[in-house]
């Protein structure tokens, strides 16, 4: 066989030969989504033919001959070329913008309202500058209340320097704890519901929000020289410097008087509005809240620092200690120091996992307040027991997941919660959840949610 039909058989041939190294799952949709690249890879191909062919009538003598020493290394140099080509487009693919993200549809059954359904949406994108520089942005549609909702959670540039250690800049997840950075996802999170001591920018509950803030960041992690395991043992760490907290006025009425005082001041009638202010204790601590995440600039000169260190005896275990802490109000004279401790243990088909928060303040009058809180959780996921028994595979409990979880929270009140679901996977990433909230103390609304999430 001539050596130009060998070439372009061996062109050829990597269609099929694609085609057997795929995965090929049942599933039709993912089915689908294969066909397609292995499409676009097909067309990759006869592109590399059509340049193959054209070198090749390029190189010919002009009589139509052949040049036996010639054509050797020009099949050599085309080859080489031809390879160089396909690796290039596994490295990379000709785009590098990826979309992922998450939703969920809701309703929620409330002792004191109306029960009412709801929606969430959130794309997720993530655009490769280079193999060190990645962008990454999440936009947020809520369906609160009786409004629609739009919110950048997060829109941040990662500088990967090595394996050791990433740079951070813009709005980030504040790593405080875990479950702002990593379980807050209504597609990860196995409750339709957060944990007590957080709650939702502008939804109100808990202690703090998910958190996010504005600043930059260094993070990583290493393995430990004395290893507690044979896994070896691992250590991350992150450390931020943020815009921070800014004080929330009581109520509206506060805010205008506040407002009020400022143009007092400005017209003369008042020598100092933060001298009133201060004297009727308004806005300096007196039955005020620390308002986080919900402004894009810093109301002070002062900065917010934090960090986390989180250790890794062995992989099933993960515990960590979080702090928080700096200036909050418009002078920089009243300090928050927020302080949390987390811990993870998953062992077979149990996964266990809780948290501690605790935030002081300062006190315009003198002293200082404090409200913390806690919640642990627990989930059994039912597949790992049910495999044992040959008469209960492949149903329903194969899929089921069990969760219970209870939190505390201190903050004046006496406020405690318990919460227990049935969660059902219709798809690894596609959870379906019954859950009934009881309520005891001062609050006693007990709730009864079903959501259905999904992540893409």
């Amino acid at each position: 066989m001539p050596a130009t039909a060998k070439r372009r058989s061996l062109l050829r041939g990597l269609v099929p030969a694609l085609l057997l190294t795929l995965p090929w799952p049942g599933r039709g949709d993912e089915l689908a989504e294969i066909k397609a690249l292995v499409e676009r890879q097909s067309e990759q191909i006869r592109q590399l033919q059509d340049q193959v062919l054209k070198l090749e009538d390029e190189a010919a003598p002009a009589g139509g001959g052949s040049a036996a020493s010639g054509g050797t290394a020009l099949s050599r140099t085309v080859v080489e070329a031809v390879d160089q080509r396909i690796v290039d487009f596994e490295n990379h693919p000709s785009s590098k913008l990826l979309i992922s993200g998450y939703g969920a549809a809701g309703y929620t059954d409330n002792e004191d309202s109306d029960g009412s359904f709801g929606m969430l949406f959130v794309p997720i994108f993530h655009y490769k500058l280079s193999e060190r520089l990645h962008l990454t942005g999440e936009v947020e549609f809520d369906l609160r209340g009786d409004e629609s909702e739009v919110e950048v959670e997060y829109a941040q540039i990662d500088f990967l320097v090595n394996d050791y250690l990433t740079l951070t800049a813009g709005k980030f997840l504040v790593p405080f704890n875990t479950f702002s950075e990593r379980y807050h996802p209504a597609w990860i999170n196995e409750l339709p519901s957060l944990p007590p001591i957080y709650g939702t920018h502008g939804g109100g509950g808990g202690i703090i929000p998910v958190l996010s803030d504005l600043g930059i960041q260094a993070r990583g992690g290493i393995r430990l020289p004395i290893m507690i395991h044979e896994d070896a043992s691992r250590l991350n760490y992150a450390l931020y410097v943020t815009n921070g907290p800014r004080m929330e006025p009581e109520s509206e009425s506060d805010e205008r008087f506040e407002h009020l005082a400022e143009f007092l001041e400005d017209e003369g009638a008042i020598a100092s509005a933060d001298d009133l202010l201060e004297a009727l204790e308004i806005g300096h601590g007196g039955g005020t809240e620390i308002e986080f995440g919900e402004t894009f600039t810093d109301n002070n000169s002062n900065k917010a620092i934090g960090g986390r260190l989180g250790l890794l005896p062995f992989p099933a275990l993960e515990v960590g200690g979080s702090f928080m802490r700096g200036s909050f109000d418009d002078r920089g004279d009243l300090d928050f120091r927020l302080a949390g401790f987390d811990a993870a243990y998953r062992i077979g088909p149990l996964d266990l996992k809780g948290e501690y928060l605790r935030l002081d303040f300062d006190l315009a009058s003198g002293g200082s307040d404090r409200t913390d809180g806690f919640y642990a959780q627990g989930g059994l996921r039912l597949r790992e027991l049910v495999e044992r028994v040959d008469s209960l595979r492949d149903t329903p409990l194969d899929r089921t997941e069990l969760v219970l979880r209870y939190g505390e929270v201190d903050n004046g009140l006496d406020y405690r919660e318990t919460t227990a679901g049935l969660v059902y996977w219709l798809l690894p990433s596609v959870p379906l959840k019954l859950a009934h909230t009881f309520r005891s103390g001062d609050r006693r609304d007990d709730e009864l949610l079903l959501q259905l999430a999904f992540g893409f």
